[in-house]
């Protein structure tokens, strides 16, 4: 009888240290994703003489590239908004779009997404849509939520993401490194870019905290 109880003892711990490796390397995992920064690309210094842009002939320009269906992005909307309501500058969210004849792009995962609402909703902010990606080739920028800043010359202040990880809401590094430099109107080291690349449809693993 008591080899049958110490028997069980040792399922029960066994079990107990199978679930605990199981919720270690899940969180392993998760905190990888979540700080895993994706390339920010060859990003041009200068505003390229091509683009179909707007720059502001009078104050410095912000351009943030994003995925409509990139999670992450919401986040990097958020800090936008922070910037823009302390910095003079003007801004356009630059979203991604598939080619026509490939994926129709009235759906409303394309024109009507969240990250979409929320940056109509924005003061000073305007929307491009970006068909085939164009813009995004231009500036050399390969992932959603990176945000460049440009002189009212051309000149480039500031390129990266303004997020501290993916999905993080609030204060970052980034934000007041981009903030100092439209002020100064002096250029500042990259920032990681946490997104997804325009690559993916969705990176439905990334939540906002």
């Amino acid at each position: 009888m008591q080899q049958i109880v110490a028997r069980r003892n040792w399922v029960r711990l066994g079990l107990v240290g199978v679930w605990g490796v199981v919720a270690i390397a899940g969180l392993i995992a998760v905190y990888a994703h979540a700080f895993k920064n994706e390339d920010i690309g060859r990003a041009e210094v200068i505003w390229p003489s091509d683009s179909s842009l707007e720059q502001s002939p009078d104050r410095c320009t912000l351009v943030m590239f994003a995925h409509p269906r990139c999670p992450c992005t919401l986040a990097s909307l958020d800090s936008l908004a922070r910037v823009m309501g302390v910095a003079d500058c003007k801004a356009v969210v630059v979203f991604w779009q598939p080619d026509s004849d490939s994926q129709p792009v009235e759906s409303s995962s394309w024109r009507n997404s969240p990250s979409i609402k929320l940056a109509e909703k924005m003061q000073d902010v305007s929307i491009y849509f970006d068909r085939s990606g164009a813009e995004f080739k231009k500036f050399g920028v390969n992932t959603s939520g990176h945000c460049m800043a440009f002189s009212k010359g051309g000149v480039q202040l500031f390129t990266g993401g303004l997020t501290s990880s993916r999905g993080h809401v609030g204060p970052s590094a980034a934000s007041d490194s981009l903030i100092q430099s439209i002020q100064s109107v002096k250029p500042t080291k990259p920032s990681p870019v946490y997104g997804c690349t325009i690559r993916q449809s969705s990176c439905h693993q990334a939540t906002i905290r």
